[in-house]
């Protein structure tokens, strides 16, 4: 997409590899599932959020096993809706 930013060979050239690092929760990770009322203005209206926070700098190298267990919760919800 972007050529001008490639090499003579068209890759990139990775200069540094950084990750952004998340801050930590006291009480560990939340990985869990609330139920809000009033979450969308005046509405009243009920929502649902799947939380997954926490992790500190750790985040990016379980990142994976928190997308499969966020995953699980919003099928969870999914199947209750049917």
């Amino acid at each position: 997409m972007y050529p001008d930013i490639l090499n003579e060979q068209g890759e990139f050239d990775v200069i540094a590899d950084i990750v952004g690092r998340r801050p930590t929760r006291t009480g560990g990770m939340r990985i869990e599932i609330e139920k809000r009322t009033g979450a969308l203005g005046a509405t009243g209206k009920e929502a649902t959020v799947i939380h997954a926070y926490g992790a500190g700098g750790r985040g990016f190298e379980i990142s994976w096993g928190v997308a499969e267990e966020v995953n699980k919760l919003a099928e969870t919800l999914l199947e209750a809706h049917d």
